[in-house]
């Protein structure tokens, strides 16, 4: 690996992702919160407003979740030095010494949900995971970073070098590029539909 310094930004799946489930659930939180609640007559009124407000906690939860996962995307830098973690939304930033890394592993990654207790398979990728000399070990996986294929050829090369082991790269054709952009679409399309149903066309 020469010395120059490769730079992996994040992908526009992650970010639009992350987005958009503020826009979905952050929606409904403000639905909940803007809106007067009424409770069932036959309902008493405290354990009504307590499962009304455990709902909109519920909402609230994942929007937040969502919004911590936009602020931790990251740029990832390597050269033949160091491995670089910026996470520029919250001004974080991490470096790494190759001599500090002991090995470097691939795994599957997934990200699953479900419906009516059904599990859904919404993204199937793959995660680099960098083991340090201190045991810590470091995530990098093919939904956040764009070019994770060059990333993970890039440092498992750069590991095999400095230690002198020989490298033989794996099986990777299988990462296909438009995996999970199905579900994206979809979570845009309902996330303006509610915006347009329940906040927009009221106001109208």
């Amino acid at each position: 690996m020469r010395n120059d310094k490769l730079t992996f930004k994040p992908s526009i799946k992650s970010v639009t992702f992350g987005i958009v489930g503020i826009i979905f659930f952050g929606a409904f939180t403000f639905i909940m919160l803007s809106n007067k609640w009424t409770v069932n007559e036959e309902t008493n009124e405290i354990v009504g407003s307590i499962i009304m407000w455990i709902i909109t906690l519920i909402f609230l939860f994942f929007t937040l979740s969502n919004l911590v996962w936009l602020l931790n995307t990251k740029i990832i830098k390597l050269n033949s030095r160091e491995l670089q973690i910026i996470k520029p939304l919250i001004f974080l930033y991490k470096s790494i010494y190759i001599k500090d890394i002991k090995k470097v592993y691939q795994k599957k990654y997934k990200i699953k949900s479900s419906f009516k207790g059904q599990s859904l398979n919404v993204y199937d990728g793959l995660k680099t995971i960098v083991v340090l000399k201190n045991e810590k070990e470091i995530y990098i996986n093919s939904f956040d970073t764009i070019d994770y294929n060059k990333f993970n050829r890039a440092i498992k090369q750069l590991i095999s070098s400095k230690s002198n082991n020989e490298f033989e790269p794996e099986d990777i054709s299988t990462l296909n590029k438009w995996n999970g952009v199905g579900w994206l679409v979809f979570a845009i399309f309902t996330a303006l539909i509610i915006i347009w149903a329940f906040i927009i066309k009221p106001r109208t």
